[in-house]
């Protein structure tokens, strides 16, 4: 089983454009370096044949990765806005903690010096006004300035490194298609990737090889999960022909 603990992780990297074939991205915008989807953990557990994995969403292992995967974003982010008290940190893990179990979507685009980040989440109209506060008080806790609409069922959340982040790209999405960016029938995660520029955005430790873009969906198939990827090098690999020991 593919570590099915993580489907609902998307924002283990934080809070993928024209290159992975999803749409026409503004040319004065930073490209984009990652697009993640997750329907919800409420979505997956109402599956008419919900896979075994779920039972393992409410495990405690589970449940300590994601929280402790929510401190690390929020620590991260809150460092990217000049602050460091635990009051500032506390408060944005506890919000990333509350969207990493909703339908959501990320896209981060990042170019030199400058960042963006779109967060779609689905939201009902009762809890909506609830979450849409919480966000406000978080973005000035840490002084930033954020774009902030509702649109069909969603609620959009822009934040960047310099100014507010426009949101017509995804509402145009979502009103032709009812989802942020497209997703694939029956896929519970979608991810996209330049992981180049996705490395260098967080400070991971080099590949051993060359790393290029990728793109996964994770599906139920059955009692298990099904994990298809599609990964395109920028240059051959180049594998050792040893002899295996029986």
């Amino acid at each position: 089983m593919k570590k099915p603990g993580r489907i609902c992780l998307w924002l283990a990297c934080v809070l993928a454009a024209a290159g992975f074939g999803c749409g026409a991205a503004d040319a004065k915008r930073p490209p984009v370096v990652l697009r993640h989807q997750f329907i919800g953990a409420q979505a997956v557990s109402a599956l008419e044949k919900a896979p075994k994995a779920v039972e393992l969403l409410a495990s405690t292992n589970a449940l300590s990765f994601r929280k402790l995967t929510a401190d690390r974003f929020a620590k991260w982010l809150a460092a990217e806005a000049g602050k460091s008290d635990a009051a500032s940190i506390n408060g944005l893990s506890d919000l990333v903690y509350q969207l990493v179990s909703a339908d959501s979507a990320l896209e981060l685009r990042q170019a030199s010096g400058s960042w963006e980040a779109t967060i779609a989440v689905k939201a009902t109209s009762s809890a909506r006004p609830r979450l849409e506060e919480q966000i406000k008080n978080t973005a000035r806790s840490l002084g930033r300035t954020i774009s902030l609409e509702s649109t069909g069922d969603w609620l959009l959340v822009g934040l960047g490194s310099k100014d507010s982040v426009p949101l017509n790209e995804i509402k145009s999405a979502i009103a032709s298609s009812g989802r942020p960016w497209k997703l694939d029938a029956g896929a519970l995660v979608s991810i996209e990737a330049d992981l180049p520029k996705l490395s260098a955005f967080f400070g991971w430790p080099a590949a051993p090889v060359r790393l290029g873009t990728v793109a996964l969906t994770i599906t139920p198939l059955g009692e298990n999960l099904k994990t298809t990827a599609r990964v395109a090098f920028p240059e051959a690999i180049v594998l050792g022909n040893e002899a295996w020991n029986a």
